[in-house]
């Protein structure tokens, strides 16, 4: 009976051990920008810019921009955030808010649904070739995050 009960009281302890590091662990991770669990956030220069640089940047370079829009490093932020678009009565990026973006609808295809005209982004050879959804929802996770230049 006394070697049940220290086993028991042992078990008991052992399991409020395991909660008390697991709620230490949790604070942590809520305290600390860039750990939360299930974080979404994307950044600019981390995570958006490596897709410009692969399938925008050859349409959309300071020597010759397309749609006057230029996305290479150090030019894209200014180009896109708070900028109405020039097909298009939106802003290119509203900050926090990729359905009010014109940049999403660009890259949806759904440019028309978004007061615009000419064609989805990317093209490749001419015609549109959208991006994997995980790269269009990288960019939904920057803008929804506040556009931040990062």
């Amino acid at each position: 009976m006394v070697k049940a009960m220290t086993a028991r009281r042992i078990l008991i302890l052992f399991q409020l051990f395991l909660r008390r590091r697991w709620l230490v662990g949790g604070l942590v991770l809520c305290a600390v920008p860039g750990l939360r669990a299930g974080d979404n956030q994307s950044s600019l220069a981390l995570d958006v810019q490596p897709i410009f640089d692969s399938y925008c940047v050859q349409c959309h370079m300071l020597e010759a921009p397309q749609a006057d829009l230029v996305l290479e490093e150090g030019e894209a932020y200014s180009n896109l955030v708070g900028v109405k678009s020039t097909q298009s009565s939106q802003l290119r990026v509203h900050a926090g808010s990729p359905e009010k973006s014109y940049l999403i609808d660009k890259l949806r295809g759904t440019q028309v649904r978004g007061g615009g005209f000419g064609s989805g982004m990317p093209l490749s050879e001419g015609s549109y070739r959208p991006l994997a959804q995980q790269d269009i929802q990288t960019i939904v996770n920057w803008i929804t995050g506040g556009a931040q230049d990062n």
